[in-house]
């Protein structure tokens, strides 16, 4: 159930929710369209997931079209998710992988989010920025205890007529406490290292950088080549140690927004092989 008022002047907004769903973290992956497609016709699912039921609430603060502010409060039970679903019109393997192990418990969160830009770029081009805060326990309590920030910039530039650059950076800290296993962070694979495996890193820490260049030869198609670089990693002390991954590949849209097919390769590695990707909706 979710109910939700809409105070004058129009840029206040109160909005709230009761429900008993699959949850996942993983939407800034890959959204749920284009996951629902991939699971229903060649049984992948790229989320992982687990079940939630409770209740949240949240107060948008949006004075204008490049600006906004969101304070929100969420009680939720948190408990594993079987895989129950088998059905698929193809598929390489015989049925969907297992979700990983979800620790069970309530959480008590509040949240702060802004931000600035544009909700959507516009096909002229632009910027976005957010960032947020979560503090789960603290305050409200409940069975874990963490505070966490992420933050992503988000760019679109029209070189020409017929090229243009996109970029995206995105990342993500844990100051306090420890992430419950449904909670952690995953870089690798489609939206994120498109030349490695499907969720290689994983910690409480996590960035990745992303950028393309697109050039139109027909109506709608559009070449481009593009690079990755991020990693993920437990310990906020611990990132020089890292070896970030890097990638490089070509790929080709049909539509700037549409289907796009690529091949990368990890940079760093000698003789690694080449990943075929496929995006339905965009690359990131």
């Amino acid at each position: 159930a979710a109910a939700t008022i809409v105070q004058k002047p129009q840029w206040l907004r109160i909005g709230g929710d009761f429900y008993r769903r699959t949850a996942s973290e993983d939407a800034w992956i890959v959204g749920d369209l284009e996951n629902t497609i991939f699971a229903l016709v060649a049984r992948t699912d790229y989320r992982d997931w687990y079940e939630a039921t409770g209740w949240d609430g949240h107060l948008t603060l949006e004075p204008g079209r490049d600006v906004a502010v969101t304070g929100g409060i969420r009680i939720q039970e948190e408990s594993p998710l079987r895989t129950r679903v088998r059905a698929s019109l193809f598929g390489a393997h015989d049925r969907f992988r297992d979700n990983p192990p979800a620790e069970r418990g309530t959480e008590g969160l509040l949240s702060l989010a802004v931000r600035v830009g544009p909700a959507r770029l516009p096909a002229t081009g632009g910027s976005q920025g957010t960032a947020g805060y979560e503090r789960a326990g603290g305050p409200v309590g409940r069975d874990f205890d963490y505070g966490r920030v992420r933050a992503a910039v988000r760019g679109m530039h029209r070189l020409s007529r017929r090229a243009t650059i996109r970029a995206r950076a995105i990342g993500g800290s844990t100051l306090e406490g420890t992430l419950p296993p449904q909670k952690i962070w995953h870089v690798g694979g489609i939206g994120t290292l498109r030349g490695h495996d499907y969720k290689a890193f994983s910690g409480d820490q996590f960035f990745v950088a992303n950028a393309e260049y697109l050039v139109r030869v027909r109506k709608q198609f559009f070449p481009f080549t593009f690079l990755d670089w991020g990693a993920a990693w437990f310990g906020g002390d611990n990132l020089s140690r890292q070896r970030p991954g890097l990638d490089g590949g070509v790929g080709f849209k049909v539509g700037e927004e549409g289907l796009a097919i690529t091949v990368a390769r990890d940079l760093r590695r000698s003789g690694a092989p080449f990943l075929v990707g496929v995006r339905l909706g965009g690359s990131f």
